[in-house]
């Protein structure tokens, strides 16, 4: 699966779940969540996929990727609307981030537009 994705070029989350195997190309998905033993992937469209898993079970498929890691979801930087004290915002969702994960958070993401901004 890894193999195919990186031939048509786009970066993807894959996974097994019960009888199905799912890829997820990453700028489809918005944002991640988890709860207790469930992880929600929530999708651009609006759609979301569930699974039972853990959050860390993914991070290394997006490590070194948009995706920052605010402790029960990871968030796309692309997908972002704004950031509040905080939260990320994505679309009309409000995304708490640890205290812990704060001031590192905040600082990737303003690294991220500032890259944003020298690539345009």
């Amino acid at each position: 699966i890894l193999e195919v994705c990186r031939r048509e070029g786009g970066r993807a989350l894959y996974f097994r779940y019960r009888t199905q195997v799912y890829t997820l190309q990453h700028d489809h998905l918005a944002y991640i969540s988890s709860s207790l033993h469930s992880v929600t992937f929530h999708l651009t469209d609006g759609k979301k996929i569930s699974c039972r898993a853990r959050l860390g079970d993914f991070s290394g498929q997006l490590s070194d990727s948009s995706f920052l890691d605010v402790i029960r979801a990871f968030v796309s930087m692309e997908k972002v609307t704004s950031l509040k004290k905080n939260s990320f915002v994505v679309g009309q969702t409000e995304i708490p981030i640890s205290r812990t994960y704060l001031k590192t958070a905040r600082k990737k993401y303003k690294d991220y537009l500032a890259e944003q901004k020298v690539c345009s």
